[in-house]
């Protein structure tokens, strides 16, 4: 018996490698420590634009 996993996105398609992001946030290193509440807000405005999430 042999098990294979593969990853797959919200959508279902599969990949063999890393699921890329919907969208990047980059946290600059000067910001490490201050960027929760800059990351929850992109995040906040990324759902917002989803049409199950409006």
């Amino acid at each position: 018996m042999l098990t294979e996993v593969k990853e797959a996105d919200r959508t279902g398609r599969a990949y063999d490698g890393p699921i890329p992001p919907d969208e990047e946030f980059l946290v600059e290193p000067k910001d490490i420590g201050t960027s929760r509440d800059r990351t929850l807000d992109a995040a906040t405005r990324w759902l917002g634009k989803q049409p199950d999430c409006q």
